[in-house]
């Protein structure tokens, strides 16, 4: 059975839907008329998501694209691959593409369709716990340019998304963990008091707390998009914990070090926060209890060392900046976010050696 919002975001003429479906509905999403169907998959969506997704869109004829599982999908390397094989598949703008996977093969399909003769139609089936709260929402496509996180992107919406909570089944712990942070994003910046959903997160999954989490995580995040669609004011608070992951992040990916989304978010909301109250004396209450919510979610091992002149260039880069300074959102305290807070490269650079905040990059 299929469970999401019954709501819509519309966006630039095209309609984003969240729709709750019955099992009997499942064909319903797709337009008769569409031809050629690609599927898009990586390495383990394709083993494990593909077939029941076929079963219940009853989708007879389709073509597959698979890319490899991981960041390093997300390349124009790859979506050159993709746009040959519709090119010599005769894609045009009676077809569409149904992306099946994780942030990766979401925001990758998204991009491809978003380009690919002027933007032709997709639909998102997240298969990850990360993918259902946070990066099917908001009609955000992008993939990286060199190290740099999705520094090419565009604001496209799908015609549908499609969560399950049968696609859970077959995620490692590692990936339901990491999935979880953006959820925790969302109740700090929801909740004057999150500490007792977030304890509810470290629990098992089951079918009713999915249910629960996901929707909210839906609910909240599309009130945030359908404000602002499109980066401009508020939606920049969903940005918590991102600066500074996103460098991270990056750096990882120039070291080939394996290090998920989410651990890099986990890592980046408490920097963040720990910066906010030492250089902008926002509240330390809660800083404790931020840090003992947010720890479990560290990658584990965290294998190797940053210096400032690594991530240095990294927060630099970030799409957010202006003036050369360094953007952050930040929490003044749980439930009260700021955005558009300009932090001196300087200041950065000081603070960042700081005991505290390297500790957590020591193996």
């Amino acid at each position: 059975m299929v469970r999401t919002v019954n709501d819509a975001i519309k966006m630039d003429g095209r309609t984003f839907h969240l729709e709750r479906l019955g099992a009997h509905q499942w064909n319903q999403v797709i337009p008769k008329e569409v031809f050629p169907i690609v599927m898009v998959c990586d390495t383990n969506t394709r083993v494990h998501s593909l077939p029941l997704v076929i079963e219940k869109l009853e989708i007879e004829k389709h073509l597959i694209f698979e890319i490899p599982e991981g960041e390093h999908s997300k390349s124009l390397e790859q979506c050159q691959k993709f746009w040959e094989f519709a090119a010599e598949n005769n894609l045009g703008r009676q077809g569409l593409i149904i992306a099946i996977g994780g942030g990766v093969v979401l925001d990758f399909a998204g991009f491809c369709a978003s380009v690919w003769k002027r933007g032709i139609a997709y639909i998102s089936i997240p298969t990850s716990i990360m993918a259902q709260a946070d990066a099917a929402i908001g009609a955000k496509t992008g993939v990286n340019f060199h190290q740099y996180k999705n520094m090419l992107g565009s604001f496209y919406p799908p015609l549908f998304v499609i969560t399950h909570f049968d696609f859970l089944k077959t995620l490692p712990s590692r990936h339901i963990k990491n999935g979880k942070v953006e959820i925790i994003k969302h109740l700090l910046l929801q909740d004057e008091n999150p500490w007792q959903g977030i304890e509810k997160l470290q629990k098992d999954f089951d079918f009713e707390t999915w249910n629960e989490v996901i929707l909210n995580s839906i609910k909240f995040k599309s009130s945030i998009t359908l404000e602002d669609p499109f980066d401009q004011g508020k939606r920049k608070i969903l940005n918590l914990g991102h600066t500074m992951g996103h460098a991270l992040e990056s750096l990882a990916f120039e070291k080939e070090q394996d290090l998920l989304h989410g651990e890099a978010v986990a890592m980046g909301i408490w920097i963040e926060s720990w910066l906010g109250k030492e250089l902008l004396g926002y509240s330390s209450a809660h800083f404790d209890q931020l840090y003992t919510s947010l720890s479990p979610y560290f990658p584990d091992p965290f294998n190797f060392d940053i210096q400032w002149s690594e991530i240095h260039k990294y927060l630099l880069a970030d799409k957010k900046n202006s003036n050369e300074k360094v953007q952050f959102a930040l929490l003044e305290k749980p439930g009260h976010p700021i955005w558009n807070v300009e932090l001196d490269v300087n200041q950065l650079e000081i603070y960042f050696t700081d005991r505290k905040i390297k500790s957590i990059f020591t193996p």
